[in-house]
């Protein structure tokens, strides 16, 4: 919808069912069904300028997401403590972006928060340890001009993950920094 000549908003919900059947054919006593429910929300609020000189366009994104679990993970799941194969996400994201003489010029900030943050592969198993609730952060700045007959883009991009409820412990495997041309 619109909210004046400069605001647009967007807002939805997804509903998923996931049904996980894990059959352990070494082990039957780990075997598990469990069937999850998971309500998605999203919203939008992006600010258009029109025809204002120099006003970029700034959009405001919030949406929550979801990942499975690795159904080997069959010994955890049958323990006194049942944990819930399904973790989810909350995402907040702030993207700027303006065209300037065929120069378009986009900036996005991104802050996330996981039930659940995975590091270092165990090497008897190849499974990932959940070392506990996590939090991404990001920066994205693209840089693409275009011509009669072609275009060049230039991206960076820039990531970090730490634990919550730990004030500087990072994920070793997580900090990123892509970067990349394109023409």
């Amino acid at each position: 919808g619109e909210l004046g000549g400069h605001f647009r908003y967007y807002a939805g919900v997804r509903r998923d069912e996931i049904d996980i059947d894990n059959h352990d054919l070494l082990t039957p006593a780990n075997s598990w069904h469990k069937w999850v429910g998971i309500t998605s929300p999203k919203a939008t609020l992006t600010y258009l300028p029109g025809s204002t000189r120099g006003a970029p366009l700034i959009s405001l994104s919030f949406g929550k997401s979801f990942f499975t679990e690795d159904p080997r993970l069959g010994t955890e799941l049958n323990g006194p403590i049942q944990p819930d194969p399904v973790e989810t996400a909350r995402s907040y994201q702030l993207v700027v972006s303006k065209t300037i003489h065929r120069t378009d010029l986009k900036l996005t900030l991104g802050h996330e928060t996981q039930s659940a943050e995975y590091g270092k592969i165990d090497p008897d198993e190849g499974l990932q340890f959940d070392l506990g609730p996590g939090r991404i952060r990001y920066v994205a700045a693209t840089l693409r001009q275009a011509f009669a007959h072609g275009s060049l883009q230039a991206t960076f991009e820039q990531a970090g993950a730490r634990l919550l409820g730990t004030p500087f412990s990072s994920v070793p495997e997580a900090p990123r920094l892509i970067g990349d041309f394109v023409g």
